[in-house]
């Protein structure tokens, strides 16, 4: 019975890119502020659906 064909390899990263981020203090937030909010459609209370559906 052959033997099934061995994965590829891959070579390793030669450097590991990292981002300039400002640490976070305690008692900071991670969030987003007041002032730079996030909209998210879901959470949108016009949106059909957003307060459940009324059945007559």
């Amino acid at each position: 019975m052959p033997r099934p064909p061995a994965p590829p390899t891959f070579a390793a990263p030669r450097s590991l890119v990292v981002p300039n981020v400002r640490p976070v203090k305690a008692g900071e937030s991670s969030g987003a502020s007041s002032s730079s909010s996030i909209y998210y459609p879901s959470q949108d209370p016009t949106r059909l659906g957003a307060k459940g559906d009324v059945i007559e």
